[in-house]
């Protein structure tokens, strides 16, 4: 009998997805205080170093999933392939 519910993985899909219609939002939200700072005399405001400082990490956080996920298949490779796994 199979299972009715969504599984663990699409719920982290959808998540996943969901979080991403949020990031053009936000980013039109950032955008005229962004446009102000520019115009300002101050090199670095809040607006503009908090925008980078998470940018920053988001992309290590992305590069170490990647990571991560390379490291995964490539120890994955040959047991699937030495079991006969296509």
């Amino acid at each position: 009998m199979r299972k009715t519910g969504k599984s663990r993985r699409t719920q982290e899909a959808a998540s996943i997805g969901g979080d991403l219609m949020l990031a053009p939002l936000v980013a039109m939200m950032r955008l005229p205080l962004m446009t102000m700072d520019g115009g300002s005399s101050q090199p670095w405001s809040t607006e503009t170093a908090r925008a980078v400082n998470e940018k920053t990490a988001a992309m290590a956080e992305g590069v170490f999933a990647a990571q991560m996920s390379f490291l995964q298949s490539a120890s994955r490779f040959w047991p699937e392939i030495f079991s006969g796994r296509t």
